[in-house]
């Protein structure tokens, strides 16, 4: 057993035995300027497409969340991340199966300096390894051990009243931890959003704005970025109040509209893609649902190399299909809370070009004193061929996590 591994095994069991008798608020430990937050996550899944095309696995991992404030306006964030593959069976595709090999990724650090105390408004820089969260960009974490991070900057400032600003740069972004160096170029690595697609171009990064204006019933939130010689992306999401929250509920809708254009100068020129996504909602006490529609233009493919903050993105079977050229998907949505337990459902059903997908997904939650928590995923899904020579087909899928925070 070489020192690395040795170092793993031991980092892990650590963690996991301190976790359960030393738990402490879900804020962290905090230790005058420091604060310091461990969480603990145990992961089994599986799929099973049928025809003995089915694969496991296993994997246990620990994050640390770190926070230093060495003066009044500086503060430093980070955020490191051990993941320690149990086992696997079956299918060895690790991207495909979403299983997760060992991993030790430093999934964010960065320098934050707040600029407001000189400026009549509040302002931020951050440099470095950076968790956020943007709609095209979301602080996704699903079917892995960490969240999207991004290695670059960004300025944040509040321009007026209900209106923010950022404009930032990717240099290169980890999206979800996956096997190393295994066949599939999804993986915990920072790499290029080229080296994501597998193509040449995008040398100078990714650069994006987002803005967000709230004013009574309206919400808009409006973004592009750009990527030279690979393409550029623009979208925006507009969300309505329909009526006053009160005891019998609150009714909303929203319209989301996102285009893609290649960069005439890279392998994407002609590029074009757009996505239209239509959804009404109503939230009552705990409970919560959303039904909708979401268009994929007849044009090209909407390309995803980052998990996004669209409805059809929570699919758990077959993930990125919804973006396929032409594709109409139905989607409903529901979310129930009650005394730590929660409750998620998903129907989605998608008319692609030529076949159907639909699936049902299912989440059940509970968390426990002392920030002890477990999860139940599943999902199963069926497709069905126009073409009556291709067979039609099934998938089940099933995630069961259980953790720890302190």
């Amino acid at each position: 057993m070489d020192t690395r591994t040795s170092f793993r095994i031991y980092f892990l069991a650590t963690a996991m035995l301190l976790s359960f008798p030393i738990v402490q608020n879900s804020e962290g430990l905090e230790l005058g300027e420091h604060t310091v937050k461990l969480s603990t996550q145990a992961l089994v899944m599986g799929r099973d497409f049928g025809n003995d095309n089915q694969g496991s696995s296993g994997s246990v991992s620990a994050t640390v969340d770190f926070g230093w404030r060495p003066a009044e306006r500086l503060e430093l964030d980070g955020q490191f991340v051990q993941v320690n593959q149990i086992y696997q069976e079956g299918r060895a595709d690790a991207a495909y199966w979403l299983s997760n090999d060992d991993e030790t990724v430093l999934n964010g650090l960065s320098l934050k300096y707040d600029f407001s105390s000189e400026m009549d408004r509040s302002s931020v820089l951050k440099l470095g390894r950076i968790l956020d969260h943007y709609d095209f960009f979301p602080s996704y974490k699903n079917a892995r051990h960490k969240v999207q991070a991004f290695e670059g900057g960004v300025w944040k400032t509040d321009l007026a009243e209900g209106l923010s600003l950022d404009v930032g740069h990717i240099e290169r972004y980890s999206s979800w931890s996956s096997r190393e160096g295994g066949p599939s170029p999804v993986n915990g690595d920072f790499i290029t959003l080229s080296k994501r697609l597998g193509r040449s171009g995008g040398d100078s990064g990714v650069q994006f704005l987002s803005s967000d204006y709230q004013a009574g019933k309206y919400s808009l939130t409006a973004y592009d970025y750009y990527a030279k010689d690979l393409y550029n992306n623009f979208g925006f999401k507009v969300s309505r109040v329909l009526s006053p929250d009160n005891a019998k509920g609150q009714w909303s809708a929203r319209f989301r509209y996102d285009r893609q254009d290649g960069d005439s100068g890279g392998f994407l020129a002609g590029h074009e893609a757009e996505v239209i996504e239509a959804t009404v909602g109503f939230k009552k006490d705990s409970y919560f649902w959303n039904a909708g529609w979401t268009h994929v233009g007849s044009s090209a493919s909407y390309l995803a190399p980052f998990r996004t903050s669209h409805e059809i993105d929570m699919s758990f079977m077959w993930y990125t299909n919804q973006y396929e050229v032409g594709t109409d998907s139905f989607h409903w949505k529901g979310v129930y809370k009650k005394k730590g337990w929660v409750f998620y459902g998903l129907l989605i059903h998608a008319d692609h070009v030529n076949r159907d997908e639909s699936e049902a997904n299912l989440v059940i939650r509970r968390v426990l004193e002392n920030n002890v928590w477990f999860a139940l995923f599943g999902g199963y899904g069926q497709r069905n061929f126009d073409d009556a020579v291709i067979e039609d087909g099934w998938g089940r899928d099933l995630r069961f996590y259980a953790g720890c925070s302190f």
